[in-house]
């Protein structure tokens, strides 16, 4: 029983640990989003900018590059929805790194939706599914359709006595 209890314990952690990759995506603190792209349209009246061809968006140690890049505004002209379309790929400089076809961001609910062919890899750790959400505020995963998880156990250290 208490291998089963661990083995639970290790997915929430190892999940919920590579769920850090999307901290430095939250639109908060003074750490500008530099994007590059080939293009970029501004629609004033539906309140849309769009980035197409080899959009690289980075934020603190985060980088998401993609196809395309849809950035909705308020009224108030505050983020609130970002969309990344095609070959969406967010890693970060500890080498986790994610995986969709399209990857939107819910800047008030903090959440994220990964959809078509979603992955995330931690190391040699994985979670697979056709939908990933991540909830920011909560630090809650889910992920739906035809589900895979490869875990690989951590090595136990050798200590001096032992050698």
């Amino acid at each position: 029983m208490w291998k089963i209890t661990f083995f639970l314990i290790f997915i929430l952690t190892t999940t919920l640990y590579s769920q850090e990759i999307f901290e430095g995506l939250k639109l908060e603190g003074k750490e500008p989003i530099v994007i590059s792209a080939n293009e970029l349209s501004f629609n004033s009246s539906e309140k849309l900018a769009i980035y197409k061809g080899n959009v690289v968006a980075q934020r603190k140690d985060v980088k998401i590059y993609s196809d395309e890049v849809r950035i909705y505004f308020d009224e108030k002209n505050k983020i609130k929805k970002i969309i990344a379309l095609g070959n969406v790929k967010i890693i970060d400089k500890k080498g986790r790194f994610a995986l969709s076809n399209v990857a939107t961001y819910y800047v008030d609910a903090e959440k994220i939706v990964l959809s078509g062919d979603a992955k995330i890899q931690q190391d040699s750790n994985a979670l697979e599914s056709e939908e990933i959400v991540f909830y920011l505020k909560n630090k809650k995963v889910e992920a739906t359709g035809s589900v895979k998880t490869i875990i690989f156990p951590k090595k136990k250290k050798k200590n001096a006595s032992s050698l």
